[in-house]
């Protein structure tokens, strides 16, 4: 049981940091095989997979048509980096001593996915030594 629930997290934290790497960066080559093992993503991918082509939408959605950063919809002034979102994610990072990334901000959907991703391991290392 205890196996079988590790597996669980290890998939989730696995989940966080994919998600989070491809809002960041799109899909390339290694993550292309990673979705292709996810039925409920890879059910989603045109065929043939022109990469380049999905680089340039991805940069039309992400860069151009959906912002995915918090502070531009959440934050009293609409801007990045700023607001309630931005502050949590801020902490949150200090509390575990990881350091984030400026770019993108900390308000940003993928700075939020690969928080998860590190809280999820801690958790699993804190099960693991039965803390």
């Amino acid at each position: 049981m205890k196996d079988q629930e590790d597996s669980r997290m290890e998939a989730r934290q696995q989940a966080y940091a994919l998600l989070s790497a491809l809002l960041l960066e799109g899909l390339d080559e290694a993550r292309l095989e990673r979705v292709r093992e996810l039925p409920a993503l890879a059910e989603r991918l045109p065929e043939p997979v022109e990469l380049d082509a999905l680089a340039a939408e991805h940069y039309a959605l992400l860069g151009h048509e959906l912002f995915p950063f918090a502070g531009a919809f959440l934050g009293n002034d609409g801007l990045v980096g700023e607001g309630p979102a931005a502050s949590v994610v801020r902490v949150a990072h200090a509390v575990v001593g990881v350091v984030w990334e400026d770019d993108p901000s900390p308000d940003h959907l993928a700075q939020g996915l690969r928080l998860m991703a590190i809280f999820v391991e801690a958790e699993r290392q804190v099960r693991a030594h039965g803390d």
